[in-house]
């Protein structure tokens, strides 16, 4: 018998409220929560995600007592503005900065086993985890085990491992978060059959496509006239590799297009300050800095283009699924992004999107004129690349992922 989430859902504002069948999932997750890392932010939407579909969900996270004490008082569901209907719980694991996660220090002090542990204590019947070590222990427990991938195996010994503990019957799947992934971890020793393809996604709840640009730009107090460039996300510098975020490239073509208001919203105050340097006394650039996750939906719909300028200095651009592009592509504006492979696994140049070359200025303002200068071309663009993230939702992500685990094995 196969769990067949698409025969009980139809309505997330239903399917969380009344549970269809009640399969305990025990997330383990290394991120600290809550934090502005992208990764908290997915393992929490993933928890939501396996919670609507009608899991029961528990969510075990360490203690970062520094990082822990300062957040004492934030309510995590609506920090990440989603669903209270999952638990979460703390290990006492404190880290402010040496044991930073499941996969580092911590386990030799033995984390992994304990997260095992807990899994057994709640008799849970998946042990879902992103963190390899995790991984590695539940298999050998015999708990039936979900790995979501996001990085190949840093070393050889750890891709024998890894493969060895996917061909255990406990190992119910491997999650790859792109095709590219997928054939990375085939190539090291892992079996095809138990690897799934699904890139990260959306919540579309969040996402009006009815609201209009100067409806949001009256909420937020920006310009109705100008035209409007937005790139959302962190600004990472990688140590002798260069901009992987392509923020260098995003500033010279604010220098080309002085009349377009060029906003940056998000990232950490010292790579702000980084960027702000690099600016040259520009006036059409905003720095927003960090909002919450409710707000960004609004400053994509405020936009007139959206830009995506990884680069090959991100030292996972050959194999990441970035949460920015279903994010852009939920809004309904143009988006204009760098074609590396795993993008092109879901952005076709000309239909759902703008794919320029990365690493080009020249390339990145030309795009940014294409769409500005042709606002048939932008309307359906931005239409196309909506109906393409229907697909890409939290919800469908958890459905394919539980569809392919059969409950005879758990």
């Amino acid at each position: 018998m196969i769990i067949d989430p698409a025969s009980i859902i139809s309505d997330p504002k239903y399917y969380h409220k009344q549970r269809c069948f009640s399969k305990r999932l025990v997330y383990i997750s290394g991120s600290t929560i809550p934090s502005r890392s992208a990764n908290s932010l997915q393992t929490m939407l993933m928890c939501q995600a396996f919670a609507r579909l009608g899991l029961i969900v528990d969510l075990i996270t360490p203690i970062k007592l520094w990082h822990y004490w300062k957040n004492r008082n934030e309510n995590c569901y609506q920090y990440y503005d989603v669903d209270q209907d999952f638990t979460i719980t703390y290990i006492p694991f404190p880290s402010p900065h040496l044991l930073t996660s499941f996969d580092t220090f911590t386990f030799y002090l033995g984390a992994d086993q304990f997260a095992a542990w807990l899994v057994h204590q709640r008799k849970a019947d998946i042990c879902y985890t992103r963190e390899m070590r995790v991984a590695w222990t539940t298999v050998a427990s015999q708990i039936p085990t979900i790995y979501e991938c996001h990085y190949p195996p840093p070393t050889q010994a750890k891709a024998q491992k890894l493969a060895l503990a996917a061909e255990q019957s406990s190992m119910l799947a491997v999650v790859a978060i792109s095709a590219a992934l997928r054939d990375l971890l085939i190539s090291t020793g892992v079996p095809a059959e138990k690897i799934i393809v699904a890139h990260d996604g959306v919540d579309l709840s969040r996402y009006n496509p009815t609201l209009t640009r100067d409806d949001a730009r009256q909420l937020l107090g920006l310009p109705l006239q100008k035209k409007i460039a937005v790139y959302a996300g962190h600004l990472f510098y990688w140590s002798n590799k260069g901009d992987g975020k392509g923020t260098n490239h995003i500033i010279e073509s604010a220098a080309l297009h002085p009349d377009v208001l060029f906003l940056i919203v998000g990232g950490w105050g010292e790579h702000i300050d980084r960027a702000r340097n690099l600016t040259s006394g520009l006036e059409n650039i905003q720095f927003i800095g960090f909002v919450q996750n409710k707000l960004v939906p609004l400053y994509l719909a405020a936009a007139d283009v959206l830009l995506m300028p990884y680069t090959w200095d991100l030292p996972i651009a050959g194999y990441f699924s970035p949460l920015k592009m279903f994010e852009y592509m939920a809004s309904g504006r143009p988006i204009i992004a760098s074609c590396l492979p795993t993008i092109q696994e879901v952005l076709t140049n000309g239909e759902n999107a703008i794919l320029v070359q990365p690493g080009s200025t020249a390339q990145l303002a030309k795009g940014i004129n294409t769409v500005l200068e042709n606002p048939d071309l932008a309307i359906r663009l931005g239409l196309q690349a909506y109906q393409s993230v229907l697909k890409y939702t939290w919800e469908k992500r958890a459905e394919q992922i539980i569809r392919s685990v059969c409950v005879n094995s758990i």
